[in-house]
């Protein structure tokens, strides 16, 4: 099962994950000046844990990113000291039939969810090491991390935020209840850039996930897809700014985080539901 896992981040064939998200977003760690953080040596520690030592087989947390492990101890003594990132061991072993395997529902998601924390793994070092020395407002890196998992569905054979078989262009079937896109129809009304409207309740959360991949979906399908995303992270702007220089950089100079805000309000409005 852990090879079968390992493969699909970094495999001999090259075609993995850790090749393609970082193509599409840059290097999740390289040189950096900053001496309360630790070097390169080329190792990525993937951690399979149960998170929340919960024992939880259907749902909950499936995966995280902690950038206080990128950190000597003397500036986090809770660091590990490596560049990590987290997956639930419970959920990733989680069966459907009498044997385990990777097409299971939970053990591809947890395939879906590296690409996701693997996003933001590189929106840290890119983004905060290497042109802001700030975090990004939490809605553009859960946008850029949730258009990641996206990205790579179809290449994954994973459903991913969309909640639609890989391999079915378009919407699906009417009345889809799976994916993001569904409590975005039913919260369509809430904010994009209040992540979590302010507090750590899941049902919140969930509909922040749902408003901003909903947001994410439509510009990169609209707006140059993935190099506008690219450009997202790697730019010097840690808020709506960053999508305002990316459209500039990616050829559309005439549009705004403001004016893409409008046009994805009048999307919703004339969409079939």
């Amino acid at each position: 099962m852990v090879d079968i896992f390992s493969d699909k981040f970094l495999s001999q064939t090259g075609e993995n994950i850790y090749k393609w998200i970082t193509n599409i977003y840059g290097e999740e760690w390289g040189e950096h000046s900053n001496s309360d953080l630790i070097p390169d040596d080329d190792n990525i520690t993937i951690f399979l844990c149960d998170i929340d030592e919960d024992n939880k087989r259907d749902g909950g947390v499936l995966g995280f990113f902690y950038a206080k492990d990128n950190f000597y101890r003397t500036k986090y003594d809770f660091s590990n000291q490596r560049i990590m990132f987290y997956i639930d061991a419970v959920l990733f072993a989680e069966k459907e039939e009498l044997l385990w395997d990777i097409s299971d529902k939970w053990p591809m998601q947890c395939i879906s969810t590296l690409a996701h924390e693997f996003q933001h793994m590189i929106h840290f070092y890119q983004k905060s090491v290497l042109k802001t020395n700030k975090n990004s407002e939490t809605f553009l890196n859960e946008m850029c991390s949730l258009i990641a998992e996206d990205f790579v569905a179809d290449k994954l054979q994973t459903d991913g935020p969309r909640g639609v078989a890989y391999d079915i262009g378009g919407a699906g079937s009417p009345g889809n209840k799976n994916g993001r896109l569904p409590l975005f129809n039913y919260y369509n009304g809430s904010s994009l850039t209040n992540w979590g409207n302010g507090t750590t309740k899941t049902e919140e959360l969930m509909k922040s996930y749902a408003i901003c991949y909903s947001f994410a979906a439509y510009i990169a399908r609209n707006f140059g897809g993935a190099l506008l995303f690219r450009n997202i992270v790697q730019n010097d702007k840690y808020d709506y700014r960053a999508i305002d220089d990316a459209l500039k950089i990616s050829g559309f100079s005439d549009e705004t985080f403001f004016t893409l805000i409008q046009k994805w309000g009048v999307a919703v409005l004339l969409s079939d539901i």
